[in-house]
């Protein structure tokens, strides 16, 4: 059983040295990591650290010995639990940074309709930016409940559609943030980003519900950071957006999602049988 507490997971992330990052980069969190607990204080350059050390600090006082890792993109949050001794496995339609063949799995998640993985096989399971990615995010969070084991728990990332900077883009540009379409040369609105691209924006309140339906339940809220415009007249707008959605919106939202980039969810698989796994 691997459990580790706040402060050693923290020592353990600063030594690290190299780390898969993307497009063949790697992070040092030696150097470029200077914890920060208040979120305010985060630099946006470092957004994709913050996801990782969030995501990370979410397994702390947790047994983590069977993990999986779904959409595992470049590897990072494989390498980083496996650094940690947890017995990770990953899974995704391509292996750019070469995990183990027998630690990886090919799979496609939009076009099949279940993960290979056995019911209650898993302690943990972390999705990070991958719902945003697929047609159909209920199916993917019913597979995620289905291989955990009762009390399980997961550990999900999203884009933040409900951020003040979401709903600016959209006031602005008629698309939230990070969900940008582009017209290709035959007439076709496609992803910013191609195939692949985002194309589910969904918010914290639809999430919610979802997980709930399932059986899940959400323990934590994170955000990777959050953050409020230095530019004056952005500052304003979003000022004036800040009043105008206390006024008449009926559920309140905490300030991190409002200000926050990236949701990250800690939600444990409601306990609906003694004697499963």
């Amino acid at each position: 059983m691997i459990i580790h507490s706040k402060k050693e997971l923290t020592d353990k992330l600063q030594t690290l040295k190299s780390v898969p990052y993307g497009y063949k980069k790697h992070i040092d969190f030696s150097e470029s990591f200077i914890y920060r607990s208040n979120i305010f204080n985060r630099k946006p350059i470092y957004s994709t650290l913050w996801r990782y050390f969030e995501i990370i600090m979410l397994t702390a006082d947790e047994k983590i010995d069977d993990a999986l890792d779904v959409g595992s993109g470049w590897g990072t949050i494989y390498y980083l639990l496996k650094e940690l001794g947890s017995n990770v496995s990953a899974l995704d339609i391509e292996n750019p940074s070469n995990i183990e063949e027998d630690r990886f799995q090919n799979h496609d998640i939009n076009n099949c309709d279940s993960l290979p993985q056995t019911d209650c096989s898993l302690d943990v399971v972390i999705c990070s930016e991958v719902i945003e990615h697929i047609e159909e995010p209920n199916r993917l969070i019913n597979e995620i409940y289905r291989i955990l084991r009762s009390n399980g728990f997961a550990i999900i990332t999203i884009p933040n559609i409900l951020s003040l900077s979401s709903r600016y883009n959209f006031l602005i540009k008629g698309m939230h943030a990070k969900f940008s379409w582009n017209k290709s040369t035959d007439n076709v609105f496609e992803p910013k980003h191609g195939v692949g691209g985002h194309i589910s924006a969904i918010d914290y309140f639809y999430l919610n519900w979802l997980l709930n339906k399932v059986g899940f339940r959400i323990e934590r809220i994170r955000v990777n950071y959050a953050k409020v415009p230095e530019n004056i007249l952005k500052k304003c707008i979003f000022k004036l957006l800040q009043f105008f959605i206390f006024i008449i919106q009926d559920s309140k939202i905490p300030k991190k999602i409002e200000l926050g980039d990236t949701l990250i969810l800690k939600i444990r698989k409601k306990c609906v049988n003694n004697n499963e796994l």
